[in-house]
């Protein structure tokens, strides 16, 4: 509670324009977290104290649903809260490979890559459906017509309404299927597939709010009921990086992790049944972070 409302005054000291180290997105990822915690364990009263911090009603508002309610035949109001969801869209995509020839240098075609959705263009300079991809560039753009690309292989001429460049193109429909697009914060997103093709889930970020370019990498794929750098039964997990990441691993491993990244640890607690909880907050253990020797 004393960190949630030391980081609320760092906030509202940067709202008027001091000097603070944090960024907002740093900023806003320790309010996520801590508030997060919180609710789970129920400190309701005490987070209504941190509402009354300077611009502290504009993250609770951004990001947590808050209802407050008289208890009956009793003089005093009860606060509860949640997190809000992260904005979703489940749609149908196409994933194309689209290319042009210039005239003058046609050994050497310009190939793009894009991922349309009923209300998405992502443009990717690499492959993702390779199976040597690691990260490329996205560039999002909204999609105005309905998705409509023909099997095969389809050729456009230049300066036509379907191609209003000056050189021909062709595009290849590479894969269609089901996409779910998760946008956690302004600057990530989640696009994770499971049929059609393309499978996978591939995590998108950027710098700036008001930047088109992100970079998107593929998530490696680690299973809960192993340790993430080994094949034992996880003994713990953490949550780590202001509460953006999870991990697990058994005690040594662990310990090993810590060296490296023990002041980015905000919580740990004790793996249940030895298989490491999809997401932190499902996992009920207590917070035994003070507890451990790291």
């Amino acid at each position: 509670m004393n960190k949630l409302i030391e980081l609320l005054k760092k906030y509202s000291d940067k709202r008027r324009g001091e000097t603070i180290e944090e960024s907002f997105e740093q900023l806003k990822k320790s309010f996520k977290a801590s508030v997060e915690l919180l609710i789970e364990e129920k400190k309701f009263n005490e987070l209504q104290t941190a509402l009354a911090e300077s611009f502290a009603k504009e993250l609770f508002d951004k990001y947590t649903n808050i209802q407050m309610y008289k208890i009956e035949g009793e003089e005093k109001e009860k606060l509860t809260m949640s997190m809000k969801e992260a904005k979703k869209e489940i749609s149908e995509f196409v994933y194309v490979n689209q290319w042009w020839k210039n005239k003058h240098l046609e050994s050497t075609p310009i190939n793009k890559f894009f991922l349309i959705t009923e209300s998405n263009k992502f443009c990717f300079s690499d492959d993702i459906m390779h199976e040597d991809f690691k990260e490329s560039m996205l560039y999002n753009t909204v999609v105005s017509d309905p998705i409509k690309i023909a099997e095969g292989v389809t050729y456009s001429a230049p300066n036509t309404k379907e191609n209003n460049s000056e050189m021909p193109t062709w595009v290849k429909k590479l894969a269609s299927g089901i996409v779910s697009i998760t946008e956690s914060t302004e600057l990530k997103k989640t696009l994770e597939f499971s049929q059609g093709g393309l499978s996978g889930k591939f995590i998108a970020t950027r710098e700036d709010e008001n930047s088109d370019f992100w970079n998107i990498q593929k998530e490696s794929t680690h299973s809960h009921d192993k340790c993430m750098n080994c094949d034992k039964p996880p003994t713990h997990e953490v949550l780590w990086a202001e509460g953006h990441g999870h991990a697990w691993f058994c005690e040594s491993d662990l310990r090993k992790w810590a060296k490296e990244h023990k002041d980015d640890i905000v919580y740990a607690k004790e793996v249940k049944d030895g298989i490491a909880a999809s997401k932190f907050a499902e996992n009920t253990n207590p917070n035994i972070l003070d507890k451990l020797d790291l």
